[in-house]
């Protein structure tokens, strides 16, 4: 499974939407605006941004500049980290900020605050990938059941 940046590896592979998430602002947990309930988009002209890079993550860079050209800016990047664990320690260190699905606001790790991020168009797709050509049937079962569960949470999601 992949966020909604597998959707640059269709033609390589099926992508199948399993949830549409909201969006956290990762930042860090000292950074002024740790402390409010929810961010939109605007609030975060003046920051720096921690990005991916293209070659592990494709498109991870572009959603997020996406997300802050509705909020009326251009994101700077300063940097690309290599892994989640990274992102996290850069923001804690370099007073940098980024966005993330909202699952990782159920338990931020320390020197982070992860803020929701209220906008109609920040969303994350939560997409499942395979290889193109005949699909054996456990993997047809797996892509029914991951699709149920999908479904489910996003229903649970929608009645919050």
């Amino acid at each position: 499974m992949i966020g909604q940046e597998g959707a640059a590896l269709a033609g390589e592979y099926y992508t199948k939407k399993l949830a549409t998430m909201g969006v956290c602002v990762v930042l860090p947990s000292d950074h002024p605006l740790a402390g409010r309930r929810e961010l939109a988009p605007v609030d975060l002209k003046k920051e720096v941004f921690i990005g991916a890079p293209e070659k592990d993550v494709p498109g991870r860079n572009r959603w997020i500049t996406r997300i802050c050209r509705a909020g009326g800016f251009k994101p700077k990047f300063i940097a690309d980290a290599e892994s989640i664990g990274e992102a996290f320690s850069m923001i804690a260190s370099e007073g940098a900020v980024t966005l993330l699905p909202d699952y990782f606001a159920q338990s931020p790790p320390p020197g982070v605050a992860l803020v929701p991020l209220i906008d109609k168009a920040a969303t994350w797709d939560l997409l499942l990938l395979w290889q193109r050509g005949k699909a054996s049937t456990v993997l047809k079962a797996m892509v029914e059941i991951l699709t149920k569960v999908g479904e489910r949470n996003s229903r649970a999601g929608k009645e919050k």
